[in-house]
């Protein structure tokens, strides 16, 4: 259904942290994202996604604002801010797609948002863009 190729210096593929309160929508996401990358890790609330991408440094975080703890736009903040997450892309799916809170992703530095519900194409088409963004840098 989907498919990707990355080329780097390894075999090792860029890590994919997943971040949503709903276990069935990380599955969903585990199951389209899976082609890009052999390591997805996936927390239920900002906290956690944040000690696990401190400890990783994920190529990509893929999360939805409504968290516990931290939420998803307080996270990306934290990331940005942080040396060693900075690089990672962003990409919030979200159903709360008010001006408002698209003003406030831009201003955590948020690389890219999708309203819920999307396509499962479309997630993927943006994450493979964005991770190979990230191993290209910006053209």
């Amino acid at each position: 259904m989907f498919s990707a190729t990355f080329s780097q210096g390894s075999n090792r593929l860029p890590t994919i942290l997943i971040v949503d309160a709903d276990a069935d929508t990380r599955l969903l996401y585990r199951t389209v994202l899976a082609p890009l990358t052999s390591s997805l890790l996936e927390a239920d609330n900002g906290v956690e996604a944040l000690e696990i991408a401190m400890l990783i440094q994920p190529a990509l975080v893929v999360l939805e604002t409504r968290l516990h703890g931290l939420d998803g736009l307080q996270l990306c903040a934290h990331l940005r801010a942080n040396p060693l997450t900075r690089g990672a892309r962003q990409l919030v799916v979200t159903a709360d797609t008010r001006d408002i809170s698209l003003t406030r992703a831009q201003r955590a530095g948020v690389d890219g948002v999708l309203a819920k519900p999307c396509w499962p194409e479309t997630l993927f088409a943006e994450a493979a863009r964005m991770m190979r963004v990230q191993r290209d840098g910006p053209r």
